[in-house]
């Protein structure tokens, strides 16, 4: 069959396959938020790490 060439797909499998690309995008969504959720905590903790050293410093006059 030529890759070009028309090929009638019928409705129900059209929206099989829309709704299998909507959970891939909700998944492939969901996996990014967590990462940067991760991410951001990460960095939270960094700069919480941060403030509570600058602060001991500060304090005692290092």
């Amino acid at each position: 069959m030529d890759g070009n060439a028309e090929r009638n797909i019928p409705v129900s499998e059209l929206l099989e396959l829309l709704e299998e690309m909507r959970n891939t995008l909700l998944n492939t969504s969901e996996i990014i938020n967590l990462l940067l959720n991760h991410k951001y905590s990460y960095l939270n903790k960094i700069s919480l790490a941060k403030s509570l050293t600058t602060s001991f410093i500060s304090q005692n006059n290092y």
